[in-house]
């Protein structure tokens, strides 16, 4: 399945306004909350999934599988956190995602699904072809520092301070924020605060009894 499919025509370059970016970093963020569900795959090794492919700014030029970019972005990511993913199981996942997503199929399970060994191996090398090119868009620096890891430390520093909720909405809110380039951006650092300090924010104007202790009080 190709979420966006670029033919590099010199005669007709192709155009790709803002909305629709948006639109198609919607549609491969869904995709990869799929597809880490189903392989069980931590919010954290999630999170650098999502900054690698933010940052391969080649994504809207090129002519290649969007959605493949993401299963290897979830593959390498995985590999980063030392929790290896079975290749044959992502390649798998993302037929399994890419065939239910189009409308006029029967929709299977996984159990159901059907491979072809050929079409396996293809598949394979293009994915790991695609992780390459990953690799070189963040010039294979792979001491990620993503959100998911500053809200974590922050939760088990200031569990006696900030009640649980707080850290789950603002955990909510990080992966939202995944739907823009923020990650790259922004410090994750500083994006962990943000997303701290607008759950926070919401709990007290909602006056849910949540204790929400100003967070300047924390030197963060």
């Amino acid at each position: 399945m190709k979420l966006i499919d670029l033919q590099e025509n010199e005669s007709s370059p192709t155009i790709i306004s803002n909305q629709r970016k948006q639109v198609l970093r919607q549609e491969m963020v869904k995709f990869m909350l799929q597809a880490a569900s189903h392989l069980k795959i931590s919010t954290k090794t999630l999170g650098k999934a999502l900054y690698l492919v933010t940052a391969f700014d080649k994504i809207y030029g090129k002519h290649f599988d969007q959605t493949l970019c993401c299963m290897s972005a979830i593959y390498l990511a995985s590999k980063l956190d030392d929790n290896q993913l079975e290749v044959d199981n992502c390649i798998k996942q993302y037929t399994l995602l890419s065939h239910n997503q189009k409308k006029y199929h029967r929709k299977l399970s996984f159990d159901q699904l059907e491979t072809d060994d050929d079409q396996l191996e293809i598949l394979k090398m293009s994915l790991f072809e695609m992780e390459t090119e990953l690799l070189l868009s963040i010039g294979f620096n792979l001491k990620i520092r993503v959100p998911q890891e500053y809200l974590e430390f922050y939760q088990k520093k200031f569990s006696k301070y900030i009640e649980k909720p707080i850290f789950e909405a603002a955990n909510t809110i990080l992966n939202d924020s995944y739907q823009l380039n923020v990650c790259i951006t922004h410090r994750p650092d500083h994006i962990a605060i943000a997303c701290l300090y607008i759950s926070m924010s919401l709990f007290k104007k909602a006056d849910l009894q949540i204790n929400t202790p100003n967070l300047d009080k924390f030197n963060l």
